[in-house]
């Protein structure tokens, strides 16, 4: 007998049937499809297992994306106090100049580090407004499935670390 391959060429992928059975009778089922429908590579799941199959590589890619997401927020901090750095060091002469004119290391410390914290809680707000126009989507659909607490504490927790 000639392969399905070759009865139906445009035919590609994979079928699926839905079978509803009785649960106590599932299993024999199943065996009798897989046995009689065996040289067609037939394969009998129940829908239940199918589904986590799928879930699991959704959560695959979900992971992931989110390991993704950390690294690109370990990469901006990085970027953020390097930043941080050279511009105190590009300012030495400044900062120099501000001290000889009668200003305490502390004021000037405290000048640095509010100027610093400034543009911090800028780029936080900036990119928490585009955050939540990224998921304004599933806002709208589905309020309940977004994760409150941990898009309220990471913000906190980033700005923590960078000072």
């Amino acid at each position: 007998m000639p392969s399905p391959s070759k009865l139906f060429p445009s035919v590609t992928g994979h079928g699926f049937f839905l079978i509803d059975a009785p649960p106590g009778r599932m299993t024999d089922i199943e065996n009798t499809l897989e046995r009689g429908l065996d040289r067609f590579s037939f394969d009998a799941l129940p829908t239940s297992q199918r589904l986590a199959e799928f879930l699991a590589v959704q959560n695959t890619y979900l992971s992931m994306f989110q390991i993704l997401g950390g690294i690109g927020l370990l990469l901006g901090t990085a970027g953020l106090a390097t930043v941080m750095l050279r511009n105190i060091g590009e300012r030495r002469g400044e900062l120099s100049l501000m001290r000889t004119l009668g200003f305490s290391n502390a004021a000037v410390a405290g000048l640095v580090l509010f100027e610093n914290a400034a543009l911090l809680v800028t780029g936080l707000l900036v990119g928490c407004l585009a955050a939540s126009v990224a998921i304004a989507p599933v806002m709208a659909t589905e309020p309940t499935s977004v994760p409150w607490r941990s898009l309220a504490v990471t913000p906190v927790l980033k700005a923590l670390r960078s000072e």
